[in-house]
């Protein structure tokens, strides 16, 4: 028999470019293919399926509910087709919790911290983290 075991929720949750609905449905799949340079959403719906094969809404976060979360933190590129996964998710959760913050950074792509970790929008958007998780800490 196994137990469940009862895992204290995080204090924080940072998702920096999330790709949260499977699904790939998103108005921002169509408004923002062309200015997304990485990520297509052909690309991702064969990852989805190699994921989870026939059975996306078992698999696909968008679908999950939920009671309560902890405060969350989300950091989207305004280029990202990923953005419609970040506002529907942020509002889902803002609803829960009052402590929820979405943060679009402008002119930039999917994971941009990755790609330029010295620019302006990257060194911003590590300060917004470490500022987001300093209130957990109380530092």
């Amino acid at each position: 028999m196994a137990l469940k075991e009862k895992l204290q929720m995080p204090s924080r949750v940072v998702l920096i470019s999330p790709w949260l609905n499977l699904k790939c449905n998103t108005e921002s799949h169509k408004r923002r293919k062309e200015m997304d340079p990485i990520l297509t959403t052909d690309m991702l719906l064969e990852y989805a399926n190699y994921y989870a094969g026939d059975d996306l809404d078992e698999a696909d976060p968008s679908q999950l509910s939920f009671t309560s979360f902890p405060p969350l933190f989300i950091l989207v590129g305004s280029n990202e087709i990923l953005f419609g996964d970040s506002k529907l998710f942020y509002e889902k959760v803002k609803s829960l919790q009052p402590r929820t913050k979405m943060k679009e950074y402008e002119d930039q792509n999917h994971v941009w911290l990755l790609a330029d970790i010295g620019s302006q929008a990257s060194q911003d958007a590590l300060t917004d983290i470490e500022k987001f998780i300093a209130k957990a800490t109380n530092r």
